[in-house]
């Protein structure tokens, strides 16, 4: 019986900590859609990641984002990152694109949270 409590507890928490990264994606993909794409609708999300680091409390999201743009055609996939903090609700997202953070900023950023990931 203890081997099925224990073994029941940690399935528990590994689900917790998928459910965690999960709505850190979301969270990131809805501060996009409400604040940085000209046609929200358009968007087409690929290659999202949650990235932790074990002495931070943010979950980092990593990935790829097209959309339109005023003109109403697409902008290409661009890299994004953003965080989420599953304790107070904050959320950041920044995509690279020269309107919203300069080349080496969004570099940094990106470098810095998204080890590993694409180029």
């Amino acid at each position: 019986m203890r081997n099925l409590l224990l073994a029941f507890t940690a399935v528990t928490l590994c689900g917790c900590s998928q459910i965690e990264d999960q709505r850190a994606i979301e969270a990131v993909k809805g501060e996009l859609l409400n604040h940085y794409l000209s046609d929200p609708k358009s968007a087409v999300f690929s290659d999202m990641r949650a990235v932790r680091f074990p002495d931070h409390e943010e979950i980092y999201v990593c990935g790829r984002v097209n959309a339109k743009n005023a003109f109403g055609g697409y902008i290409g996939k661009r890299r994004l990152v953003g965080s989420a903090n599953p304790h107070t609700n904050l959320t950041t997202a920044v995509i690279n694109d020269r309107n919203t953070i300069s080349r080496e900023a969004f570099e940094e950023i990106y470098s810095s949270a998204c080890k590993g990931a694409d180029a």
